[in-house]
Order: C-alpha cells, then sequence, then structure tokens
C-alpha cells in the first residue's frame, strides 16, 4: 500500500492527470489483494458503481490494523502455552497490555493512533540505543518488536535485513572502528582512517546564467528549450529527452567528457545536429552540433527565490522569465555562443546582488550571492582506507568467471590417468597397445552370450527385410576382419569363462553426411548380463581432456583460413592388450543358415566406456609425434596447453 502510494505520488510530480486513473489504478491494486481481503472488500461495497481510489486505500489500512491485532493476539496465545510453568501473573499483566495496545491501535512510542512503530516519526529521530532502551522498556521482542515473548521464543523467521543476526532492522546497530588502524598492521584494512563532521550547507545560492530560446525540429517547428549558458565550457550537451522529443536524427558515437581536474565527468552516447534561435529575433539564429547526455545538472537554480528585492531586473526582456524558479535545463551553450550573444549593456543593483547581462537571447541573469532559508543539515562520514579484502573479493569474482589453467580430477579421474602412462606400449609397426581401465573394485561380469545371441537373431530378421543395408552390413564386416581389426576365435561359452569374458551386442547406423563412412556398426558394452554387471560398469571413464566446443568455435575467428578433417577409423588405429581381448568378442554370421561365429575385437571399440580418452587431440598428437617423429624431419614442434599442434593446425576428431 505504500509502494502504491509512493509511485502515485512519482506520476503526479510528473504532472500526470492520476486523479482520473482511479478505474485503472484500482484493478491493479484489486489484483495484488489477497483472496480473503477481495472477498471482504467486495461485501463492503454498497452499489455495482466504480469505487473511488480512497475508499480502497481507507479499506486497506482498515485490514491491516485488523491483521495486526490478529498476529499480536496469536502470538500471546502460542507463548501462554509453552511458557505455562512461568510467572502466570507477569504474563497476564503483559497481555492485557497488549490487548488494550491492539484495541486502541496506538503507536507503541509514541502513543499517537493512526501509524506503526516503523512509521514513527518521534522513534526515527531516535538513535539506536534510544530505541533498543524503548525495546526494553515495553517489554518487546528484539526481533519482531512484539511483547509476550523474547528473541529465543520469537516465533518469526525473518531476522536482520543487514547483518541477518536474530534483531529487527529497525534495532541494527552500526559497528563503528575505535580509533584509526596502523598502516603496520596485519589485518586486512592497511591504513584506515574515521571521521565526522557536522556540516550545514551555508546559507546562499549563486545564480548561473539560463535563457528560453527557440530549437528547430526535424519538421521545422520552434520548441521552448531552456539552456545553461556556461562560458568555461567549449562543448554542447543537450538531455536526450529534448532529443526525443524534436525526433532529429541521433549519431551514435560513444564520448567521454572531462571536467575539474581532467576527470571523466560524463559520457554521451552520441550527438546530433540543431538549429536554435533567439525568440526575440529569429535572425539570431545558430547552427551547433551538441553531444547527447542523459542530464546535464540538476534544477536550476537550487532554491527559490523573491524577484521583487532587486529592482534594476524589473521591466527586463529576460533571456529567462522564470530564472528564480528551479527548472530543469535541456540544453548547455559552451563558451562559443556565450561570447556570440553579448550586446553593450549591465545593470547592477545591491552588493552581493544578481547581475544582468543584455545578450540577443535577451538579459542573462547570474553571479550574486543571495540569502536564503535553509534548515538543513547533514551529518558526513569520510572514511579513507586501503582494504585489501575488497581486492581479494574482485580477485576471487574474476577467478570464479575465469577457466582454470588446471583442471582438478577425481580419485578415479586421477587413477585412469595414471593406469595410461602406466600401462601403455607399442607394438612393432608402431601402434599403440592399451589395457581397459577397470576399476579397482568390481563386481565379475555377468553371462552375456545369451543377450548377444538373441539380438543377433533379431539382427537377422530385420535385415533380411533390408537387403541393400544387410549387403553393407557384411561388407562392413568383412572389411573390419580382413584389416585385422577383428579375429575368429574358437567357442567358449563355459560358466567359468563368463566373468572373464563380455560378449558386446552390435547393429547398424545409418549416417548419410559422412564423407567417410556411410554406413557403421555400432558396437554397445552397455547392454545387460545375466546376474551381474555390463563392461561398461567395470571400467574407468577418464577426464575429458579435449578442448571444450566454446574454445574450438572461438578459435575459428584467430585465424583467415581453416582447415577440418575427419579421421578415418580413428578408433581403430590403438589396438588392447591381448590379456584383455576377451572382453570385447562379439558373434556374427553372414547368414542364418550358417553356423554363428565367434569374433574378438583387437582395437579400441566406438562404445565402450574409456574410448573418448583413448582418442582425445592431445593423446592422438602424443600418438602421432611418437609414431612418425623419427621418420619425419620435423624442424620445430611447440605444444602449449590451447594449441597442441605444429603450425597451429589441431587435430579434431
Amino acid at each position: 500500500m505504500d509502494v502504491s502510494r509512493q509511485c502515485i505520488r512519482s506520476l503526479e510530480v510528473l504532472r500526470l492527470p492520476v486523479d482520473q486513473w482511479d478505474a485503472h489504478l484500482y484493478y491493479v491494486l484489486s489484483v495484488k489483494m489477497d483472496p480473503d481481503s477481495k472477498i471482504l472488500w467486495e461485501q463492503s461495497l454498497q452499489n455495482s458503481s466504480i469505487p473511488l481510489l480512497k475508499s480502497l486505500f481507507d479499506f486497506l489500512e482498515q485490514r491491516a490494523r485488523a491483521l495486526s491485532t490478529r498476529d499480536e493476539e496469536s502470538t500471546k496465545g502460542k507463548f501462554n502455552k509453552v511458557s505455562v510453568t512461568n510467572n502466570i501473573q507477569q504474563h497476564k499483566s503483559r497481555g492485557s497490555s497488549n490487548v488494550h495496545h491492539a484495541s486502541s491501535s496506538k503507536c507503541l512510542f509514541c502513543n499517537e493512533s493512526n501509524h506503526f512503530y516503523f512509521k514513527c516519526q518521534t522513534c526515527l529521530q531516535w538513535s539506536q540505543a534510544q530505541r533498543s532502551e524503548a525495546v526494553k522498556k515495553h517489554g518487546l521482542c528484539y526481533n519482531c518488536i512484539k511483547s509476550g515473548h523474547g528473541v529465543s521464543q520469537c516465533p518469526s523467521a525473518k531476522s536482520c535485513k543487514t547483518c541477518g543476526s536474530k534483531h529487527h532492522t529497525f534495532l541494527h546497530r552500526e559497528t563503528v572502528p575505535q580509533g584509526t588502524v596502523p598502516a603496520t598492521s596485519k589485518s586486512n584494512t592497511e591504513s584506515t582512517s574515521y571521521h565526522s563532521m557536522k556540516h550545514t550547507p551555508p546559507n546562499f545560492d549563486t545564480i548561473l546564467a539560463t535563457a528560453l530560446i527557440s530549437v528547430m525540429d526535424q519538421h521545422g517547428q520552434l520548441h521552448p528549450c531552456r539552456a545553461f549558458l556556461d562560458n568555461g565550457s567549449n562543448s554542447y550537451f543537450v538531455t536526450e529527452s529534448f532529443v526525443r522529443k524534436l525526433g532529429v536524427k541521433k549519431i551514435h558515437q560513444p564520448t567521454h567528457s572531462t571536467g575539474l581536474g581532467g576527470q571523466p565527468v560524463c559520457s554521451s552516447s552520441g550527438y546530433t545536429e540543431l538549429s536554435i534561435r533567439s525568440r526575440f529575433d529569429n535572425n539570431y539564429s545558430y547552427d551547433i552540433i551538441p553531444l547527447i547526455v542523459k542530464k546535464i545538472s540538476n534544477s536550476l537554480p537550487m532554491f527559490d527565490h523573491d524577484p521583487s528585492k532587486w529592482p534594476h531586473l524589473q521591466d527586463l526582456p529576460l533571456a529567462d522569465p522564470m530564472w528564480h524558479r528551479p527548472q530543469q535545463v535541456d540544453m548547455l551553450l559552451g563558451a562559443d555562443i556565450f561570447f556570440s550573444i553579448l550586446r553593450e549593456g549591465k545593470k547592477t543593483g545591491l552588493i552581493n546582488g544578481p547581475i544582468a547581462i543584455n545578450t540577443e537571447f535577451g538579459w542573462l541573469v547570474g553571479g550574486g550571492t543571495h540569502s536564503v532559508t535553509s534548515h538543513n543539515q547533514s551529518v558526513v562520514n569520510i572514511t579513507n582506507s586501503r582494504d585489501s579484502s575488497l581486492i581479494q573479493a574482485l580477485e576471487r569474482f574474476w577467478e570464479i568467471e575465469d577457466i582454470p589453467a588446471v583442471k582438478i580430477l577425481t580419485q578415479e579421474e586421477q587413477s585412469c590417468e595414471n593406469h595410461f602412462k602406466s600401462t601403455y606400449n607399442r607394438s612393432t609397426d608402431g601402434r599403440f597397445i592399451l589395457k581397459l581401465p577397470f576399476k579397482p573394485t568390481h563386481l565379475p561380469l555377468g553371462n552375456s552370450f545369451h543377450t548377444a545371441q538373441k539380438q543377433l537373431h533379431a539382427l537377422e530378421k530385420r535385415l533380411a527385410t533390408q537387403v541393400s543395408k544387410k549387403d553393407e552390413y557384411i561388407k562392413f564386416m568383412r572389411e573390419y576382419e580382413s584389416l585385422g581389426h577383428m579375429q575368429e576365435i574358437a567357442a567358449s561359452t563355459s560358466e567359468s569363462d563368463c566373468k572373464s569374458t563380455y560378449y558386446i551386442r552390435h547393429h547398424m547406423v545409418t549416417k548419410e553426411t559422412s564423407s567417410t563412412t556411410k554406413y557403421r556398426v555400432v558396437f554397445n558394452a552397455s547392454s545387460k548380463t545375466f546376474k551381474g554387471p555390463f563392461l561398461n560398469e567395470t571400467l574407468m571413464v577418464g577426464p575429458t581432456i579435449q578442448d571444450p566446443l566454446v574454445d574450438i568455435l572461438l578459435s575459428f575467428r584467430l585465424h583467415k583460413y581453416v582447415f577440418t578433417a575427419d579421421i578415418a577409423k580413428m578408433y581403430r588405429q590403438i589396438q588392447v592388450a591381448p590379456e584383455d581381448l576377451s572382453y570385447q568378442r562379439i558373434l556374427w554370421r553372414e547368414s542364418s543358415s550358417l553356423p554363428i561365429k565367434h569374433y574378438q575385437l583387437n582395437t579400441v571399440t566406438y562404445g565402450t566406456a574409456p574410448v573418448p580418452r583413448f582418442t582425445t587431440p592431445q593423446f592422438s598428437l602424443f600418438t602421432f609425434h611418437a609414431a612418425f617423429s623419427k621418420k619425419c624431419k620435423v624442424k620445430s614442434w611447440s605444444v602449449s596447453p590451447k594449441k597442441q599442434t605444429p603450425n597451429n593446425f589441431t587435430p579434431h576428431n
């Protein structure tokens, strides 16, 4: 309700017809009401006409007081049940005072009605110590500011929004360091000094020259514009809101402007071209190119003045008739315009009074120090510190966003890495021979023969109706055997051999877009077994070593020309150790009329868990370098975490 009223007041400040929006605002507020309050509101309506917004606010205030009373009664009842063994007379007296307070709806601290404690102007002016003393005096809870219980028995789940402790934000106490921390301290704050001073603004205001001019829009129409004339600026500025009002073309070019001390004071999104004229004589026109900014300054002047105090300003054609009223500034005109519009003529009055200067835009009023009525006071706390904890927080933020230079491996991933480094071998023709990375502790494999046999029968039935795919399947398996990647072995289906053997199921996949292999046989080492785990359950996967896909895509932006390649049969270039070949068996026959044959796969099989580790770009590079460095004369070889190949060429699968 308070937020709604604040929004409405903001709209009124913008001079919008809020008083005519009762129907619209009523709908917006009624949608946000809870169901019970909405029912009570509908019951309170006397007729079908649209109610006033004020009546809705009155109802909501009454509803809020009723709910506050109910919460206090509920809290008091719960506390009486829990603390039945405590001092009954004390709680009764507190309970009776609560009832009296709720019924009268008076503030706990000033005894005035129609507002809550957190809106009490008297209480808001108190210090934290005075508020705590008042809460203690009334026997209230430090967490919810209600009576009948203490902080330890407080049913409210809320806490201080500033520090998170178990007390009300209303009672939060800022921790102020005692003294100055010396520069040699070993704490996070290297050197800190604290100062406090009470400052009253000086009771005077200096008038800055403003003028009301005419600016032409894109259709040739003139619009009034309040301009601030600054003879200390060598640039022109205009606000974004005024540019939108004119509808002129905006040229995007970000620019930073510097001010006192050479420090950046504002940034502009671009510039535009405008034609300005005097409202007294259209012959005095200037074409300017101002920078576009969101805001030029606060309202000028800072305070309202009485122009009748200065008779020398009366009956003059002023450049800004409302120079004495604080209003927004739409444009800033620099020294070029300021000195171009000057004419002969100057009006002065009393000492420390404003001065009028004659210009083409009219008489400019400025200067002077004028007494104003101001009772505003402000307390300024200045902290000059070099806090290393802030720097550390920023460093941690960037470290979180940064890509780690070294990947932290899990225990299993590290074990898999150690297994590869300690067990790999080389054949006579230079090919690598690797052992399967079994987990240190795993259950024995189950019987996989019967599952593989059923899969083969189902595959034969499916291929019997697809002659072209069957021919490709047979061609693939023949090539697989002719290359030595698989070989026929004697059948062995005894129960004792089941624990050390695994029959892999296989099927065909079609990929028409492939440039090397359109039809491929895929092996499934995750097929279930009888009373035991399958092969992939017993193998370690290992870490992902290849570059992230994002890095690969971004690397395409580093070079003008990029080559991509697909290595044919890459998985099958690495052999499996002979002692592990029994775990890579398959069943196959070219025709259902032939007996089923047993084969073992001699190379790394796609479909097993550690295949990505076998064939990552980093491992492929190591294989390429180790196998061919003796046969090829490589003049230079550079290996880095991001570019792992000579001549910046990275092979990817």
